[in-house]
């Protein structure tokens, strides 16, 4: 798994995004703000993906308990 992080404001191409096959997203932004600070994106976006990822976990190991 890999982030590519785009710089404030622009972002990352979208040829690079097409060429490189990523899957893009945006990240929701409240009120006034046009953007956020490359690494305070990079916070979220990986805090994002840990809580995703521990909470597939958790899925997958009350599937096993619910087998036994």
């Amino acid at each position: 798994m890999a982030f590519l992080i785009g710089s404030e404001g622009e972002g990352i191409h979208p040829a690079n995004v097409k060429a490189l096959r990523f899957r893009s997203f945006n990240i929701p932004m409240a009120n006034k703000v046009e953007s956020l600070n490359a690494s305070v994106s990079a916070a979220l976006v990986s805090y994002e993906w840990m809580t995703r990822k521990k909470a597939d976990l958790l899925v997958q190991q009350i599937s096993v308990l619910s087998f036994l």
